[in-house]
Order: structure tokens, then sequence, then C-alpha cells
């Protein structure tokens, strides 16, 4: 393994662990009507990535379809074409971990949610690290002025 891939698996298993615990600290409140997107990270292992989701339908209705588009962006902080993942539908209640390999080669990524119910009625999703990830918008927008910066 060469030190650059090791560093890399350090870093995403530290911030997999950090993730882990936050996660387990929030599963204590009690949930909200509807989708929640619970955990996810990007998984690499230097030359395939893939992301990683833990999906609940914490509501009352079934979820028979869903998807979320993944917009990955490069180490030159440029947005790359988005894909749109299907996610399995989910019964009330219903939790799952989904992983779907990316076709791309990114440094970050964000991501977007829809849920329909069976009548084709949208069901609300929601980010559960939503607000961890916000406190570190600043800190992206700062690097990706700096990447992008004429040298």
């Amino acid at each position: 393994m060469h030190r650059e891939e090791f560093y890399r698996y350090l870093v995403f298993s530290v911030l997999f662990l950090l993730l882990f615990f936050l996660q387990m600290s929030r599963a204590l409140a009690a949930p909200e009507a509807g989708m929640h997107l619970r955990f996810h990270m990007i998984l690499s292992d230097g030359k395939q990535y893939t992301l990683a989701l833990t999906v609940e339908n914490a509501g009352k209705v079934r979820m028979t379809r869903g998807y979320v588009v993944v917009t990955p962006v490069d180490t030159r902080c440029r947005v790359m074409p988005s894909q749109m993942l299907s996610l399995p539908a989910l019964a009330a209640g219903e939790k799952q971990t989904v992983r779907f390999p990316l076709n791309v080669t990114l440094h970050h990524y964000r991501l977007q949610m829809q849920a329909f119910d069976e009548e084709g009625f949208d069901i609300p999703f929601a980010d559960d690290n939503a607000g961890v990830l916000s406190e570190r918008l600043q800190a992206q927008r700062d690097w990706c002025r700096t990447v992008r910066a004429p040298v």
C-alpha cells in the first residue's frame, strides 16, 4: 500500500468513526415523520469510490420510489456530472443500508434526495447529517477559492 493510499484510508476510517458516533447519539432522539438519510459517506480504496447510505422510513406510509442524486466535486473544486441512484422500496419503520459504486474520482460530494409513496405523493426526506455538514460549508468554500485561484 502506498503512503498516500494509507493516509486516504486512515482519513476515511476516522471520518467513518466520527460519523458513526454522531449517528448513535442522534438515534436516541425521537424520529420525525418521513424519510431520513441517517448516514452517508464515500468509501474508497484509491481506485474505486462507493457511496454508502443508511436510509430509514420513519413515516407511516411505504416509500415505493426514492432516489438520491450525488453530485461529485473533483480536486480542483469542479462540479462533475451528477448521478441519479434509485433507492429500494421501504416499508414504514424499515431501515436499510445500500452501497452504490461511483464511476468518478472525487474530492467531496453533494446529495439531494426525493421519495414518493405508492400513489406518487412526495414523502419529506431529511438528511440527518445536514447540521454537521453545514458547519463545514465555509471551510469548503474557502478551500475551493484556494484551489481555483490563478497560480
